[in-house]
């Protein structure tokens, strides 16, 4: 557990979770016959960073294929510009999991979050002010070898979960707010969507084999789009309920 600290001015990620390396064998020696490789990072036991601030690095968290992390009222805030392109404060690669609850995104030069991964939950989260959009996912399924001890059936799709969450000020082409990307699978509950500009869905856009399954109680407020759907663009399969 991280408590209480502040990452402040990093050059590359100011925190990074991988999974660990096979213990050496005697006299620092490889063992003979190298364990397997181990499975999903337990989900039960996520690296969990708690009111942590992670400011003005040139990225804030990355998480390594098969890990995973739970934020809790942790506040994420000016980071940007690592990378040629510039990498999102948090970066998960495939078979993460991420969880984000009562956590602040703030300012993000390059988005806020940048999701590969399986399961994206954030509850009670505030998106304000980043740029290319404040949560990307673009699902890519994990290596193989996550899945060999114990075997376990590879996911198919991602998982996007946003309750009580709060998407204000955000920017980029499409998806100003929110975009749902490759392959994920979006439920969003009690959400708001406000003064969000993007080309293509102010607030919020679902494209490139995403699905929105259900959107429901939630709010869009004064967003822009330069072409289409001011609060939200759909060019996907569809949805299966708005409410």
């Amino acid at each position: 557990m991280l408590q209480d600290l502040a990452f402040t001015g990093c050059r590359g990620f100011a925190v990074a979770v991988k999974l660990p390396a096979p213990a050496p064998g005697a006299f620092g020696a490889p063992p003979a016959a190298p364990p397997p490789p181990p499975a999903v990072y337990p989900r039960s036991r996520p690296a969990l960073l708690r009111r942590v601030t992670l400011s003005e690095n040139e990225a804030a968290l990355l998480l390594e294929d098969g890990t995973a992390a739970a934020l809790d009222s942790c506040l994420v805030t000016l980071n940007g510009a690592f990378g040629a392109y510039g990498y999102a404060a948090a970066w998960a690669y495939a078979g993460t999991v991420l969880r984000a609850v009562r956590c602040d995104f703030l300012g993000n030069r390059n988005g806020a979050v940048w999701f590969e991964g399986e399961d994206l939950i954030a509850e009670g989260c505030t998106f304000q002010d980043n740029g290319k959009s404040a949560v990307r996912t673009n699902y890519k399924q994990a290596p193989a070898a996550l899945y060999t001890d114990p075997p376990t059936p590879q996911q198919l799709f991602g998982l996007l979960r946003l309750e009580g969450c709060r998407f204000k000020n955000n920017t980029y082409t499409a998806g100003g707010g929110l975009y749902v990307g490759k392959d994920t699978v979006a439920i969003v509950n009690g959400s708001a969507f406000v003064n969000n500009t993007a080309d293509f869905g102010g607030g919020m856009a679902v494209a490139e084999g995403g699905w929105l399954s259900i959107l429901a109680n939630s709010t869009f407020e004064n967003n822009t789009a330069n072409a289409y759907g001011g609060g939200l663009f759909i060019y996907a399969h569809g949805c299966y309920t708005l409410r």
